[in-house]
């Protein structure tokens, strides 16, 4: 996947299953940007929850993710393989 990570942003774990990483932007931005590159990459909204914590869910070929985007040092964003 081409994650929105080259500008203003610190990748702080990318392991298999789990990626985190911290974004200088609003969460607006970050979340909008983080949507267009998985839709790019064929993943599929299913599901959204938007609160203090917002989370996302995708699904491609019988694969699932979760997204959460979060208030940290600005914007965290954390996507993990269920």
């Amino acid at each position: 996947m081409d994650l929105p990570v080259k500008e203003n942003a610190v990748v702080w774990g990318s392991e298999p299953t789990k990626f985190k990483a911290v974004h200088k932007d609003g969460r607006p931005l970050v979340s909008s940007a983080y949507n267009l590159a998985l839709a790019k990459a064929g993943w599929n909204q299913t599901k959204k929850e938007m609160g203090s914590i917002d989370y996302y869910y995708f699904e491609k070929g019988g694969e699932k993710l979760q997204m959460e985007i979060y208030d940290f040092h600005n914007t965290g964003v954390i996507i993990e393989k269920k």
